[in-house]
């Protein structure tokens, strides 16, 4: 799985991520330099697809990465990473401190169902 996070298909790199990281040590640290490729990429399909997998990787493992993701400038991008924090919420792996970022999201119309979702997620 190792060779697929340099793959060219945002796709298949974000899916070796999430089969690497949490691993070996080694495969963690590759798997979070491929994320930061993912990350720094202007398509926005590339940048979702980190987001997406973010909700995937158990414990505080990249929330840093997430956390950014939920400010990005494309809406879309954004609102998956919303979706991802959810379930990191919903899985106890996002405490309340990060609240004040739904609660930001809250004010933008094409985020506020889905950040008004993971606000409640916390009291579930």
């Amino acid at each position: 799985m190792l060779p697929r996070l340099d793959d060219k298909d945002p796709r298949v790199r974000a899916a070796a991520i999430s089969a690497v990281a949490g691993h070996a040590e080694e495969a963690t640290d590759r798997a979070g330099q491929a994320l930061e490729s993912l990350l720094a990429e202007d398509n926005p399909a590339a940048r979702t697809e980190a987001a997406e997998i973010l909700g995937s990787i158990p414990g505080s493992l990249f929330e840093g990465p997430l956390t950014r993701l939920i400010y990005d400038s494309d809406h879309r991008v954004a609102r998956c990473a919303i979706r991802s924090a959810r379930a990191r919420i919903a899985r106890g792996e996002l405490d309340v401190t990060s609240a004040p970022m739904m609660v930001a999201a809250l004010q933008n119309r094409r985020l506020k169902h889905d950040a008004r979702d993971a606000v409640v997620a916390w009291g579930q």
